[in-house]
């Protein structure tokens, strides 16, 4: 199994099992629209926060408010784990290190936050501008 098939696995199972502990993470496919991809904004009526597919590791998007969102890689900029969402910040389950919903470092060993793209949105859709 390639890693990006490994860890879309591995995220669709943590999203199952983290809903039936209370957690709201989702994992969904964006849009390509330019050098964007493009959300419907339903998809946080569900959710706290959602996973979108892209490249080796996905990007996590959380709401801030009706009109605000972060989006941060989901790669922990210690060694490279994948960050799990949880439901105000991403934690590093290799070793530990905690970012905020905006991907700013809360807690090391990381010595820096995690990589964030612009968004935007308009009365339909979330923007991630990658």
């Amino acid at each position: 199994m390639e890693r990006r098939d490994f860890i879309k696995a591995c995220s669709v199972g943590s999203a199952a099992l983290a809903s039936g502990c209370g957690s709201s993470v989702g994992f969904y496919q964006a849009v390509n629209v330019g050098d964007k991809l493009a959300l419907d904004k339903s998809l946080f009526e569900r959710a706290d926060n959602i996973m979108v597919e892209y490249g080796d590791f996905p990007i996590g998007v959380f709401r801030l408010s009706d009109d605000e969102y972060a989006a941060s890689l989901m790669s922990c900029t210690h060694q490279a784990c994948m960050t799990v969402a949880k439901t105000d910040y991403y934690v590093c389950p290799c070793h530990g290190s905690r970012f905020s919903k905006q991907g700013e470092l809360l807690k090391g060993p990381a010595k820096k936050g995690l990589k964030r793209f612009e968004t935007s949105s308009d009365q339909r859709r979330v923007y991630i501008h990658v």
